[in-house]
């Protein structure tokens, strides 16, 4: 007995659906979408919600493992359709740091920056472009992976 065309086109439908995986992991997530980078946060992990910074931009304020950050967002037209956005977390420390320390690490360090402001206070920053195309959504993921073990790194280093 043969398979009627249904049956056929119904099993292909659904082998592609299943190895398609969530809708949101095929898009390219992009900063002109911040609901979009909310939600990958959010599936990092982290704990995410969304507001506006003083100029009228669109601003995340998150936590992971402990510690809260914000995701700034750049290249913005019109408090909207941003290019790219920033993770940056920001300390206050008993004693100023050094600007030769975040020297040290940042020559040691691949994607996360640290800088230190006139008080000493030191700021850890990752900076992604997500302009155009975008960013695969597993890639984005992994940025977040690289943020988190970064914080937790910086914050040894600080001894925070």
């Amino acid at each position: 007995m043969r398979p009627s065309r249904r049956l056929v086109a119904a099993c292909l439908l659904g082998a592609q659906i299943l190895l398609a995986g969530p809708l949101q992991a095929s898009e390219p997530v992009r900063a002109a979408d911040p609901d979009q980078v909310l939600g990958v946060l959010r599936d990092a992990g982290f704990t995410a919600s969304m507001g506006v910074d003083t100029q009228g931009d669109p601003k995340i304020e998150a936590r992971v493992r402990g510690t809260n950050f914000t995701v700034l967002f750049y290249k913005c037209s019109s408090n909207g359709n941003c290019g790219a956005v920033q993770f940056i977390a920001r300390y206050a420390l008993q004693q100023p740091l050094d600007p030769d320390a975040m020297n040290r690490w940042n020559n040691a360090q691949m994607f996360a920056k640290a800088v230190v402001n006139d008080a000493g206070e030191p700021a850890l920053i990752v900076d992604v472009n997500l302009d155009h195309d975008g960013m695969g959504y597993r890639n984005f993921l992994n940025i977040c992976e690289i943020w988190s073990e970064a914080l937790q790194v910086f914050e040894e280093f600080i001894g925070f």
